[in-house]
């Protein structure tokens, strides 16, 4: 009983502590500190899509729904969410009260720093590879007192650039000390299967507008291809083709929301010789035309309409 009340004081003090930077809903906002960022947000029922780099994510309040892959994840208030790969994902905030806003914050991952501290740390798990780095947890009292020694940083921005590296730091040895942080573990280490697939991811990043040679990306990554099929599928839960496919997608749709592209060459940019091609595949993954998607998310964000 008494742990659940320090649970229950904590969470609350760090919903207020989000609540004085970000009263209001909104586009997640910047907080002076590398790479961590506050979310408030309604209701919306409706997904939003993007690549996520990796990340971690804790719910203050709310709930919220999201798909990596092929795995739907439902996570709520005093839970964390954590994907070790770049992975196209489509989430949605699931608040069961219309009354109470959305409250989250997250911070993306730094693969350095999950090397370093695995190199430090006892002990070597064989199953690790065979994890997937895509997991949600129960957030601890150790955990959420990291995230609000690193949230009252924002009322002391001088001492940001000392003391955020540190507390940083601190959270990822905590994510790794999680019953699936062995998997986070994996990926951090040269030549392990689930490194080799993050090098693969990267390398269809960097060449996200050319044909996918699914033998060829094998070879450069030392895999064989049912190797790479197989590990790929592990660590992301869909094949390297599908992942292509969503990646060239999500890619286009940034280009035309951010960039203000057309329809044509966004469809160009990412790889795609058939403009009627890249509509049909569109639709079929976000729901709407392309042209038709971009408004409803401008409208949405309160961009006008190109």
């Amino acid at each position: 009983m008494e742990q659940d009340v320090l649970n229950n004081a904590l969470n609350n003090d760090l919903k207020d502590t989000l609540l004085h930077f970000k009263p209001e809903p909104g586009l997640n906002q910047e907080t002076g500190i590398e790479n961590f960022f506050l979310i408030h947000k309604k209701r919306t029922n409706k997904l939003e899509h993007c690549v996520s780099q990796p990340f971690c994510c804790y719910i203050m309040q709310g709930s919220k729904q999201t798909v990596l892959g092929e795995t739907t994840y439902h996570y709520g208030a005093g839970q964390a969410l954590v994907a070790g790969v770049d992975m196209p994902s489509a989430s949605c905030v699931l608040n069961p009260n219309a009354q109470e806003d959305f409250l989250a914050v997250f911070f993306y991952l730094n693969r350095e720093t999950l090397m370093d501290l695995t190199l430090k740390m006892k002990g070597d798990d064989d199953t690790a590879s065979s994890c997937s780095p895509i997991f949600s947890f129960q957030a601890d009292d150790d955990f959420r007192q990291a995230l609000k020694r690193l949230m009252d940083l924002m009322y002391k921005p001088e001492q940001i650039p000392v003391m955020a590296p540190i507390i940083m730091r601190e959270l990822h040895y905590l994510l790794l000390l999680t019953p699936d942080g062995r998997s986070l573990a994996s990926l951090a280490l040269n030549n392990s299967p689930s490194s080799r697939i993050a090098r693969a991811i990267t390398l269809m990043k960097e060449n996200i507008s050319s044909a996918l040679h699914v033998s060829e990306l094998a070879k450069q990554v030392n895999m064989s291809v049912s190797t790479l099929h197989r590990h790929f599928k592990n660590v992301t839960g869909i094949s390297p083709l599908q992942y292509h496919k969503k990646l060239r997608l999500y890619e286009a749709q940034r280009l035309m929301l951010v960039d203000k592209e057309g329809v044509a060459s966004a469809a160009m940019t990412v790889g795609y010789e058939s403009p009627n091609q890249f509509s049909r595949e569109y639709k079929r993954l976000f729901g709407e035309s392309p042209h038709r998607d971009i408004q409803n998310k401008m409208l949405q964000h309160g961009w006008g309409v190109q």
